[in-house]
This record gives structure tokens, sequence and C-alpha cells, in this order.
């Protein structure tokens, strides 16, 4: 992180409203702040560890307290800090919970904590804030944790040290310092390939005990007492299988055979079934041949029998007219008479 721009008004002894601004240093990577003690070169670490996390570099004010007892009451207490991080550049402002006189009327109105996160990359004129990245306090600040890597208590033990605080970093516990450095050194992703591994040792432990338990049933059912008799057996094993097998196919090859001469015989069954039918057939047809031919002869005296019937039919029609002619004959000789 490198600051730009600190802009701080009613905050700690200042009353009025200052401002200072870092890239008048241009490229300088050294900065040293003095001056005697009680001039507020403390102020200026608060305020910009105020602005970004919303407590002081110390542990002695809190926000509410920040407030200068000499501001005017109607100037509003609040920070204002520009930094860039890589190419990126940002600008937070914050201000704490504070009274602050009515609009109208007499008496006091309280003024809650407030905070904005811009984003002002490629942004050039001061008077422009950006694109708003997050609001309110509570959503401010873990966006700043995120950027920056540090929580407030690791941002003031390392990055910003304050007077009588560095034999406190000393003086942690090793667990303390060791998630100080890796902050530092970004050595999280070492602690999660160690993690990693660790699951999976434990996993491959696990796995390997499962094992065990299986080959140690899987011996108890075989009724052996090593892996070596347990390989001979399956050995001896697959052996038989490789004769049942060869039996197996020679009855699956018996079994085709027997079929295809089943096929043949329900053939030829049904052939002499055929054949039983006929014979049959002819038998009956056998014992009826007198009647047949009996038949056959009536029919053919009824068929020469057709045209003496005719011939007795004309000859009863020329009777009949031969007895109506006499007849009238008869009639015709007495008329004459």
């Amino acid at each position: 992180m490198r600051p730009l721009h600190l802009s701080l008004s009613a905050f700690g002894p200042f009353a009025e409203k200052q401002e200072i601004d870092f890239s008048e240093l241009g490229d300088c990577s050294f900065l040293l702040i003095h001056g005697p003690t009680g001039s507020g070169k403390t102020t200026l670490l608060d305020a910009i560890c105020y602005a970004l996390y919303g407590d002081t570099s110390g542990d002695d004010r809190n926000a509410e307290q920040l407030r200068s007892q000499h501001a005017s009451p109607e100037l509003l207490t609040e920070v204002t800090f520009d930094f860039t991080l890589g190419s990126d550049q940002y600008r937070i402002t914050r201000s704490p919970k504070q009274e602050r006189p009515k609009v109208r009327g007499e008496g006091t109105r309280t003024e809650q904590a407030a905070a904005t996160l811009w984003k002002r990359t490629g942004v050039s004129q001061n008077a422009l804030e950006g694109e708003v990245i997050a609001t309110q306090p509570t959503k401010v600040t873990p966006v700043i944790e995120m950027l920056l890597g540090f929580r407030s208590n690791e941002f003031r033990q390392v990055v910003m040290l304050p007077q009588g605080k560095f034999q406190k970093l000393l003086m942690a516990n090793s667990s303390d310092r060791e998630e100080i450095l890796q902050n530092i050194f970004q050595t999280s992703i070492y602690q999660r390939i160690e993690e990693t591994f660790q699951f999976r040792a434990k996993d491959l432990a696990e796995l390997i005990r499962d094992n065990r338990k299986d080959r140690d049933r899987i011996l108890q059912e075989a009724t052996v007492s090593s892996l070596d008799e347990l390989k001979e057996q399956k050995l001896k094993n697959e052996n038989d299988l490789d004769k049942l097998r060869e039996r197996l196919a020679e009855l699956r090859q018996a079994q085709d055979t027997a079929q295809d001469k089943f096929t043949q015989a329900m053939q030829v069954d049904e052939k002499l079934k055929e054949q039983n039918a006929a014979s049959l057939d002819l038998d009956r047809m056998e014992t009826q041949r007198p009647l047949i031919e009996a038949k056959e002869i009536e029919l053919a005296n009824a068929q020469k029998a057709v045209p003496i019937i005719e011939i007795e039919t004309i000859l009863g029609t020329r009777v009949a007219e031969a007895k109506l002619a006499e007849s009238k004959l008869e009639e015709a000789k007495v008329e004459l008479a």
C-alpha cells in the first residue's frame, strides 16, 4: 500500500481541516514524520488506521473519542484517505458516531458512524470519487481486510507499530507470530497444501485400515492363514474353473446336437402323422367304393333316361291333341248332320 492523500477534520488535536499530500514525495520510498512531542505525529497514523479499519493505531482510544474537543460543533469529524494497491487506486472516507447541533431548534442530534470505499483507478480529477465498492462501516472494513490482507490488529502489529508497541510484537507467543508472518509472507497457500496432505494421509490411513480388515476377513473366509496360501488356492480355483469351462462347452455342444436331432425327429413325426391321416382317408374311400360305383351306374342310367322322358312327354301331348281333334270331329259331324 502506498499513501497518496490524507484529509482529516476535527480529528484528535486538529480542530480544523488538515490535508497531507503524500504524492509530493514522488517515487521516494522512505518517509519520516518528525516533530516535538504532542505535535500530532501519532494522530496522522491514527487517522490512516481509523480510515482503513475504524480504530486507532493503539488501544488507548476508541473511535468515538477521536473528535477534537476544540473543533467547532458544526464541523464534522471525518477522515478521507487515498492510497494505491499495485496499479489500482482507492479512496476511503470514515466518520465516527458524534453529536452535532440540530438543523432547527436547540440541542444536538446523534450522527451515526459512516464509511464509504471507492475505487478510483483511472480517475484523473481529485474531485471525482470513482466507483463505490462498499458503504457502511460493517461492510467497508471486511473489504479493506481482503484488499490489504491484514486485519486491524495485524496491520497495527506489522505495518504501523505505534510507540512502545514493538516489544509487544517481539514478546508475542508463537501462534500469534506465526499468524502474523503467514500474512506477511503469504504462506497460507503452503498451509492449505499441508492441510490437504494431512487430510489425504488420514484418508489413506483409514483406507489401509479398511483394506487390512477386508484382507483378514477374506483370509478367514477362505480358511487360509497367509496371502501365499490364498494365491495357491486362487490358482487352483482358476485351473478348476478352466476345466469346468471346457466341460461346459462340451455340454453345450452336446445340447446343440441333441436339439438338432430332436428337431429332425419332430419333423419325421409330423410326416408320419400326415401319412397316417392319408392312409385313414384311403381306407375310408376304399370302403365307400361299391356305393360310389352304384351311384355312378344310377347316374349313367338317369342320364340315359332323360331323352326317353322327353319323348314320352311329347307323345302324351300329341295323343291329347289327337283326342281333342277326334272330339271336335265328332262335334262337327253332328253339327253337319
